[in-house]
């Protein structure tokens, strides 16, 4: 109860404030705590949820620390709407995607300041008439050369950008020229095995990019943005595959909105089974995937909560992990991996 009277009185205060979350909001929210930072979480948002178009700051236990962007450091005329996927750059900095009323784009963040908040820095890539596709994206992923990858749900595309500490970062890098700027992988009316309704993404341990398809299931593509196979679709059981990631053993999990479960896919040369045991909770509309320790958390945007299982056999843990959002969970980044399992 106490962990959400603390994360609406946040949303309040980011309601209220001319300036959302001012510094004296925050000095209050870290010695309310006194613990560190360990994810990050976006809401759903939108025009019906305007204050929750942000990103929260948690603590190992799910307690709400601070809002993570300064809002005061927006651009004239900037409003984040719908935040989305998440990537914690290899120098600090935050790349956040969001989907604008008018303009989506990717958008950098600096590095924390002693609250845990983060500047606005620059737009690292714009929905424009010269890069058209960039519209309404959910998935991100960095490529091993360190592009950006990022999935668009109007477009029906995957769309790459270079390296955002190269020379020249958010450069379109674009596979299917005949397709638009900046297309990598293209949508189904350019490709027999193109896609319909991208969602999640995720590099596996071959180097293929694997992408979740919404209407058709899960394919890999190579780094030349060229087909190699379907990893799993209907026949396999799946229904509606939204987020997908991979653990440090290489095993694939897929949330799966229309099957209300996770899957998972343990090599090569598996086929999908369900990683919850169904005779445990099972996640209405799973949604935010990560892992951390011995724990597969997953969002469920339908209970507004967010539940872990363990890694070794599914089982969900006793206690709901977080509860009471004041909206749906979406993405959850783990910005400290590697620690201690809990």
């Amino acid at each position: 109860m106490l962990l959400r009277f603390l994360i609406m009185a946040i949303f309040i205060l980011l309601g209220s404030c001319k300036e959302g979350w001012d510094s004296d909001a925050v000095s209050k929210a870290a010695k309310a705590t006194e613990k560190t930072t360990r994810w990050y979480l976006d809401l759903h948002g939108g025009t019906k949820m305007p204050t929750t178009n942000n990103v929260v700051g948690l603590t190992s236990d799910g307690e709400a620390t601070v809002i993570v962007p300064i809002k005061s450091t927006f651009p004239e005329g900037f409003r984040m709407m719908k935040p989305r996927a998440m990537v914690l750059l290899d120098d600090g900095r935050l790349l956040l995607t969001s989907s604008q009323q008018n303009r989506s784009g990717l958008f950098l963040f600096g590095l924390p300041n002693w609250q845990g908040s983060r500047a606005f820095l620059e737009a690292f890539a714009l929905e424009t008439t010269d890069n058209p596709l960039l519209s309404h994206p959910y998935g991100m992923t960095m490529g091993p050369d360190g592009s950006i990858y990022v999935s668009c749900q109007d477009s029906s595309a995957v769309l790459r950008y270079s390296h955002p500490s190269g020379k020249n970062a958010g450069e379109p890098m674009t596979a299917w020229s005949k397709v638009g700027t900046a297309c990598w992988i293209p949508p189904h009316k350019h490709h027999k095995h193109g896609l319909h309704a991208p969602r999640g993404l995720a590099f596996g341990w071959d180097g293929h990019l694997y992408v979740s398809d919404r209407d058709k299931g899960v394919s890999a593509w190579d780094q030349e943005g060229k087909f190699v196979r379907m990893v799993a679709d209907k026949d396999s059981g799946l229904v509606k595959p939204i987020q997908i990631l991979f653990d440090d053993e290489q095993r694939l999990f897929i949330g799966d909105r229309g099957a209300h479960t996770v899957w998972i896919i343990e090599g090569p040369d598996s086929k999908p089974r369900r990683f919850i045991p169904e005779d445990t909770h099972q996640p209405k509309l799973p949604s935010a995937l990560a892992v951390d320790g011995k724990w597969l958390y997953v969002g469920d945007r339908d209970r507004r909560e967010i539940r872990r299982f363990r890694l070794s056999d599914g089982k969900p843990d006793e206690k709901v992990w977080l509860k009471d959002l004041p909206d749906s969970p979406e993405f959850l980044l783990n910005i400290k991996p590697h620690g201690e399992d809990e």
